[in-house]
């Protein structure tokens, strides 16, 4: 009995492989938005992320001969370690915690709307490069 693609050791090693590449990714940016006093890299990754989730969600990869190991490794593997749900979670609390209501309730509404905005477009653009 073969396993289902998603379990089979190439695509483990390819999420692997892009979820390395997304950390660092992820790291690089924080450490940019930092040193350009940014407000939120959290903010940055989430909805660039959605953005280009979005893209590769739309995506006919069957139809293109794309490889499904490579979707794997780009979405769940890349994507998913660059864009920080967790985060975003955490700096949220800590905004409660100190009682900050307007840059919580701003960090709330930016990345809802704004990941929501960018996977909707990310999701037409993906469709329509794609035929």
């Amino acid at each position: 009995m073969t396993p289902p693609l998603d379990i089979q050791l190439p695509t483990l090693l390819a999420i692997a492989s892009g979820g390395a590449i997304g950390a660092i990714l992820r790291h690089i940016v924080s450490w940019y938005s930092s040193a350009l006093g940014l407000f939120s890299s959290t903010l940055i990754v989430n909805i660039g992320g959605s953005f280009l989730l979005g893209i590769l969600a739309a995506m006919p990869w069957d139809n293109n001969n794309l490889s499904p190991v490579v979707k794997m490794a780009l979405t769940t593997g890349l994507l998913g370690a660059f864009t920080t749900f967790s985060t975003f979670s955490v700096e949220n609390a800590q905004l409660l915690h100190k009682e900050d209501w307007t840059l919580l309730t701003l960090n709330i509404v930016l990345q809802v709307v704004g990941g929501l905005s960018m996977a909707l477009l990310g999701l037409y653009l993906g469709n329509r490069w794609s035929g």
